[in-house]
Formats: C-alpha cells, sequence, structure tokens
C-alpha cells in the first residue's frame, strides 16, 4: 500500500513540475508575441552573421517555412538547404568545412525561434529550482529532445527566463563537435550557454538580434564571449511558400547565376 502511495505521489508531483513549466514558458512566449501568432505566420527569413575566433565568420540569408523547417540558406560561396526529406549544400560539404550538415542548417534557426522551439511536441518539460544570473532572478525550465531517427541521442537543455520581463536570458546546451556526437552522451559533453543580450521587434514579435556564446560550467558562464550570433532583416510571411522555394537543383541552378 505505501508503495503504491508514493508512486502516486511521485506521479503528482512530476505532473506539476510539467504544469509549472508549462505556465512558466507560456508567460515567456506572450513576451516574445505569444505561441498563436508565431504559429499564424507560415514563413521567417532573416540574415545571419555569426563570429568565432580564429574561424571564418558565417553570413547567410535564411528562410525556414516554420511548420515543416523547410530551408534555404544563401551564402557567397555556397547553397544549403533541407527539402522536407533531406538535407543538402552545394556545392558540396568541403564549401562548408566539412561540417555536419544537417546541424550546419537546423542550428541557427532553433537558436533565432527560442522560445518557440520548446513549443515543438516530443519535448521533455520540467520546472527547475530558480537561480540568479547577472543580478537577477531567473525561472529555469528543463528542456529533454528525444533520440532522433538518425541516431543522434537525446538532447538536455536548460532555459533561463527572466522574472522581471518574463523574456528568454539564456539557453544551456552541449557543446556539438563531429567527434563528441557519436561518442558522448548529453552527460558528459562540455556546455556552452548561448546568451540573448539583445532583442528586436519584427511583425509583432520579440526575435533574438544577438546572442554571444559562452563556456558555462558550474552554472555559470566562464571568460570572455567565444563567439556571437546576430540576427537582422527579420521578416514574416504569412503566406506559403511554393514548393519550389526549397527545391535543391533549382535553387542551386538559381544561385549560382544571380553570383556570375
Amino acid at each position: 500500500m505505501k508503495k503504491w502511495m508514493l508512486l502516486g505521489l511521485m506521479t503528482v508531483c512530476l505532473t506539476s513540475l510539467v504544469t509549472d513549466a508549462q505556465a512558466q514558458l507560456d508567460a515567456t512566449w506572450r513576451a516574445h508575441g505569444g505561441l498563436p501568432r508565431w504559429r499564424f505566420y507560415s514563413a521567417v527569413q532573416f540574415d545571419l552573421i555569426w563570429e568565432t575566433p580564429g574561424q571564418p565568420t558565417r553570413k547567410e540569408q535564411h528562410f525556414v517555412e516554420l511548420r515543416t523547417r523547410r530551408t534555404i540558406i544563401t551564402a557567397d560561396k555556397y547553397t544549403a538547404g533541407y527539402d522536407g526529406a533531406q538535407y543538402w549544400v552545394a556545392p558540396g560539404p568541403d564549401a562548408i568545412g566539412g561540417a555536419p550538415v544537417k546541424s550546419w542548417i537546423t542550428t541557427p534557426f532553433n537558436f533565432f525561434a527560442a522560445p518557440f522551439v520548446f513549443a515543438e511536441p516530443g519535448l521533455k518539460l520540467q520546472s527547475l529550482t530558480p537561480r540568479t544570473f547577472m543580478g537577477r532572478d531567473h525561472e529555469v525550465i528543463g528542456v529533454t529532445a528525444p533520440a532522433e531517427s538518425d541516431g543522434a541521442p537525446s538532447t538536455d537543455y536548460i532555459a533561463y527566463l527572466d522574472r522581471m520581463s518574463r523574456q528568454l536570458r539564456l539557453v544551456v546546451l552541449p557543446v556539438t563537435r563531429p567527434a563528441q556526437a557519436d561518442a558522448q552522451s548529453t552527460d558528459t559533453r562540455p556546455q556552452q550557454a548561448l546568451v540573448y543580450d539583445e532583442w528586436q521587434e519584427a511583425d509583432r514579435m520579440v526575435t533574438p538580434l544577438r546572442a554571444l556564446i559562452y563556456e558555462w560550467r558550474d552554472a555559470n558562464i566562464v571568460g570572455q564571449p567565444t563567439g556571437s550570433i546576430t540576427f537582422s532583416n527579420v521578416r514574416f510571411n504569412r503566406v506559403p511558400p511554393a514548393p519550389s522555394t526549397f527545391d535543391q537543383k533549382l535553387q542551386t541552378t538559381q544561385n549560382a547565376t544571380a553570383k556570375k
């Protein structure tokens, strides 16, 4: 009898933590323009500048269909995308330094779309102990993304939500390097923090303007930023994009012609 009572109590506690996390995220989504409005739009486009000391700067234009995540990325020396079935880069992976094509394509949008990416189906949410960061109180949410069908392991994230503004302040995530992805679990990989320090308004949505990347250790940032990401020229579209928008052959040809 005591065993069943204990299990029941644990279930109630876990349900409460999930409910608290949902309520906390609801407030944050509203502070960023609202989840209904985010889902109202069909697509978003933005310019990206990703600077990392000692590495070439990424300068790209992104166009993403919000419901399907189909993507087109254009840059001076390459075009990349996701057509709903496969991830690709032209003229080839060497154009992006041999980096994993999927993460190269998906990571910038995931960083741009926070906190709305935490509304994706299949994610496990949990309210964690509140913390102080840079002198301000934050509610803390644990987010677990399930393992993917391509063999990628499940991934744990931690989101800090500013109690005053209700806006997202930072996301803690494992450092992703090609050699580590298969060899290490997220528990043993080093962590980094994406600190959102500037926001902008676009089409009544509050989206990132700049985020700084830090090493994360002992629940705090360490040292100076190891990189920065800037998002500009943000525009949301209501009209669904044409299927040809994400056609690899067509887009590669058009972009090659435009660069001549």
